[in-house]
């Protein structure tokens, strides 16, 4: 049991939050502290941990390999490397990644992985995310690779099962089925035959209407991207509840249109955000929502100068987006698009917390979410909780040997990089 004592929440109120069993009992002021351990709160910010909705962590050894790569080029570099990862590869790419987000203050993620080339491959990507205390649901990739022991596609969704049994009544990890690029009217069955969330990487022209179509769309799908989405597309994800996960710095940084950014939310699409590819950017979500926000306000300038108002007006459309509406997209609505009904600091809600130190410089004026979005760094995040469990503290990750990781990861880099050159398989 634990008191976070004297925080202030993102309402402005200063609060106590009780937290027993993993899960937020009470919020008050001056709540007694009882048996429970304190923990001083004054002078920062309690905050629901952040949630990453579109991440590739088996990337994480790869980081910088994107980050000169342009458009269509990464597909064709660092994808191609998935098949040299044996299956410890993938548990340490996905533990170390996995605590890089808790070192940001994220504490769930969907990762999406390409690189589920076999049960091991799965089940250590799994044992990773467990070992990592993060919330996380592993998108289980139905994509081909050389050296992949699945006899075929029905194979892989016959494992896709054994893993749904195997993590139904895990606290922290789950599974999800993860597409890209094609509608699986069999795949999507049986996803939700199993009771399986469905992401989708939804860039190629015409996937979304396709979806939409088949009547395939629904409150359980997280489409990814959709850059490419028509106004028919949109209004459709829109009407079917699904959520839709935005990677600004990706987008942007590979050429992509990003006018869905506007367009989505005046549709009333429900945005997530997402770091996706490690290999190009750092796994800090506070990056990905200033982002969004600066991009917001970039789209919104244009479309008051195609009005003709330079400068641009406030008018009742302009600015579209708020501060308080990113920190949503990354709390609430992330949260709800990975399964969970309570969500955010609120009584029963799961006790994924963080604190956000605000000293020396004060907290800025205004909204405390605008200092979240606009003020806020990494080095700020003080204090992490997963579950009521601390994760990481301003003194670093808790229970973590750095340097054993570290060696690892450099490890795991240089036989990848060296079996790349060598032509071979991890198989």
């Amino acid at each position: 049991m634990k008191l976070i004592k004297g925080g202030r929440l993102l309402t402005g109120e200063i609060r106590d939050v009780l937290v027993e069993d993993g899960v937020i009992s009470r919020i008050g002021a001056d709540l007694p502290a009882g048996d429970a351990e304190v923990v001083d709160a004054a002078g920062k910010l309690v905050v629901p941990g952040l949630v990453d909705t579109h991440l590739h962590l088996w990337q994480t050894p790869l980081r910088g390999m994107t980050a000169d790569l342009w458009a269509r080029e990464y597909f064709h570099t660092v994808h191609p490397m998935s098949e040299y990862y044996t299956p410890e590869d993938m548990y340490w790419a996905t533990y170390a990644g996995g605590l890089e987000l808790l070192s940001h203050g994220v504490t769930q993620v969907f990762d999406y992985c390409h690189s589920a080339n076999s049960p091991e491959h799965v089940d250590a990507s799994i044992r990773g995310l467990r070992d990592a205390g993060i919330r996380a649901t592993y998108g289980f990739g139905l994509f081909e690779r050389e050296g992949a022991t699945y006899r075929d596609r029905a194979h892989r969704l016959d494992d896709l099962a054994r893993v749904a049994e195997e993590v139904r009544d895990d606290a922290l990890v789950g599974v999800a089925l993860a597409i890209d690029h094609r509608y699986d009217e069999k795949a999507v069955a049986r996803a939700r035959e199993l009771g399986l969330g469905i992401s989708v990487h939804g860039n190629p022209v015409g996937l979304l209407a396709e979806f939409a179509d088949a009547g395939a769309l629904a409150p359980d799908v997280l489409w990814v991207h959709g850059n490419y989405a028509s106004e028919r597309e949109i209004a459709a994800l829109a009407a079917s509840g699904a959520f839709l996960s935005l990677t600004p710095d990706i987008e942007m940084g590979m050429g992509k249109p990003v006018a869905v950014f506007d367009r989505a939310v005046r549709a009333g699409v429900p945005i997530t955000l997402g770091v996706d590819v490690v290999s190009y950017a750092c796994a800090d979500l506070l990056t990905q929502m200033r982002l969004a926000y600066a991009l917001h306000r970039l789209l919104d300038g244009e479309k008051e100068r195609a009005r003709g108002h330079v400068p641009p007006h406030r008018d009742l459309d302009v600015p579209l987006v708020s501060a308080r509406d990113v920190v949503r997209w990354v709390t609430v609505n992330g949260a709800r698009a990975l399964g969970r009904t309570a969500t955010g600091i609120e009584e029963g809600a799961p006790a994924d917390v963080i604190l956000v130190e605000t000293e020396p410089f004060g907290l800025s004026m205004g909204d405390p979410a605008g200092h979240l979005v606009l003020q806020t760094t990494s080095r700020d995040i003080d204090t992490v909780f997963v579950g009521g469990e601390v994760r990481y503290t301003a003194g670093g990750l808790v229970g973590v040997d750095g340097p054993e990781l570290s060696a690892r990861l450099r490890e795991t880099r240089e036989r990848l990089l060296r079996t790349r050159d060598l032509g071979t398989t991890a198989g």
